[in-house]
């Protein structure tokens, strides 16, 4: 406190550094939306996160979602796009390259069996 008050006193522009906890923890920052919590089911519970910037006030912006739950496109990537047979897959799996969500077929023709 004893430096912010000497750069104030000198007319100096300063301001602190947040660590996150600071952020989160800041009135200000609550006040104005810049931390904002999402569900995460998967983990079953929610995440605080960056609120959006700038606050527009006809168009103030947030977030809708958490965004995807692990392995949720891994299916269409490693078989659709990029081509990969179970034996691949498989591999990539077994030595940890790549997570794979327990209840998700290999292939799209295990899916529809």
């Amino acid at each position: 406190q004893e430096v912010l008050d000497a750069v104030d006193a000198a007319q100096v522009p300063n301001g602190l550094i947040y660590s996150i906890e600071d952020i989160v923890q800041d009135p200000q920052y609550r006040a104005r939306g810049m931390i904002e919590e999402v569900a995460v089911p998967s983990l079953g519970r929610s995440l605080k996160i960056p609120g959006m910037s700038p606050k527009f006030s006809r168009t103030p912006g947030g977030t809708r979602w958490g965004g995807c739950e692990l392995g949720e496109h891994s299916q269409e990537v490693f078989c659709d796009i990029l081509g990969y047979d179970d034996l691949t897959l498989r591999r990539l799996i077994d030595d940890g390259s790549i997570l794979w969500p327990k209840d998700m077929p290999l292939a799209r023709s295990e899916a529809a069996v």
